[in-house]
């Protein structure tokens, strides 16, 4: 999925898109990849200011289709975020449209939301401003402890 967004995004010649795949210890050998492969470490503190300047961001289930730490990483930033869907339920629901945009995760599909993103500024505003609503209410860590110290009982 990463790479249907890595071309979705090259499509658009108009925006400087920093794509790339950084091997992490456990190296993907897949031959597809290979040329989309950076060896370059970008310190996060610069990853972060990256980030925060970016118009949108992308998300699809990490390994072994958990929830990615990137995805609250993306909430607390307040971010318009474009994903595939979920694998497994979360507590309270992310809803597409309010919070996120969800994908298939074809190129086309990708290609028109990342173009809906780029000129419906009212659209991108909202999925921001919910997103980091939404991270406020259920993902802060005080709330995430008040929410599994209710289940000690």
């Amino acid at each position: 999925m990463r790479l249907h967004f890595y071309k979705a995004v090259s499509a658009f010649r108009s925006i400087r898109a920093d794509i790339g795949f950084v091997y992490s210890q456990k190296k993907n050998e897949n031959p597809v990849f290979q040329e989309y492969v950076t060896n370059e470490w970008i310190p996060k503190k610069k990853y972060l200011q990256k980030t925060q300047q970016s118009a949108l961001v992308f998300n699809t289930p990490a390994w072994d289709l958990c929830h990615g730490w990137k995805l609250a990483e993306y909430l607390a930033l307040g971010k318009a975020i474009l994903s595939t869907p979920f694998y497994n339920e979360l507590p309270i629901p992310l809803e597409h449209g309010k919070h996120i945009h969800f994908v298939s995760g074809s190129v086309d599909d990708m290609q028109k939301a990342v173009q809906k993103l780029l000129t419906d500024a009212t659209y991108r505003l909202s999925l921001e401003e919910q997103s980091r609503r939404y991270y406020n209410q259920y993902v802060q860590p005080r709330t995430v402890m008040q929410y599994f110290l209710q289940y000690k009982r």
